[in-house]
């Protein structure tokens, strides 16, 4: 009895074992007795799922959906667009974000069911603009401000030739400065008072 039990607690569990195969049960024509035959798969399926902006490839190929040969470990590839990063990659529920090199890559370990992998991208986010800082359009362009400072100079001078020269803030009037009106008026006193004594002599 004890043979017995150990017997059919053995059988139980080859029963309750899983194996990725196919089984077929077929008869002996002969002895009439079940023969039973399992089948193993030449391939299995890698299912590929993108969250966020990039892009990725199987052994250079891509698509969603790749057959893989059993027990090959084939490479996937992830490219995630400009400002955007590698979050998470899981692997049939699995997180194996730890796996995936700097670069992107992740080599499958020989492979013997189908696979479901599931990338996550996340986008950098970008800085919200200061409102308390200045519009740079508002700002005027140093080569502006020196194009309007000789736009000035311009103005000026055509305005002083056009008025004659007069500016008072300048002390030119009429063209000549004060200076030389002094001087003028100083050498017209001299020639008055030599005109005068001339006369008195006379």
């Amino acid at each position: 009895m004890k043979k017995m039990a150990v017997i059919l607690l053995c059988f139980s569990m080859l029963c309750a074992a899983s194996v990725t195969a196919s089984a077929q049960v077929s008869q002996d024509s002969e002895s009439g007795q079940a023969v039973i035959g399992t089948e193993v798969p030449a391939s299995h399926i890698i299912n590929v799922t993108l969250i966020g902006s990039g892009s990725y490839d199987l052994d250079g190929e891509t698509g969603s959906s790749f057959e893989a040969q059993r027990l090959s470990q084939p490479t996937l590839s992830i490219k995630p667009d400009s400002g955007w990063e590698i979050t998470s990659v899981t692997l049939n529920g699995s997180d194996i974000t730890e796996e995936v090199s700097a670069d992107g890559q992740y080599v499958f370990e020989p492979v013997y069911e189908d696979k479901t992998v599931v990338i996550t991208l996340t986008g950098q986010e970008s800085s919200a603009p200061d409102p308390s800082a200045p519009d740079s359009s508002s700002v005027p362009d140093s080569s502006e401000t020196s194009s309007s400072s000789s736009s000035v100079s311009k103005i000026d001078s055509s305005t002083v030739a056009a008025t004659g020269g007069d500016n008072p803030a300048t002390g030119v009037i009429g063209g000549v400065s004060i200076g030389s009106a002094v001087m003028f008026a100083a050498f017209g006193l001299v020639r008055k008072k030599s005109r005068d004594k001339s006369m008195e002599n006379e």
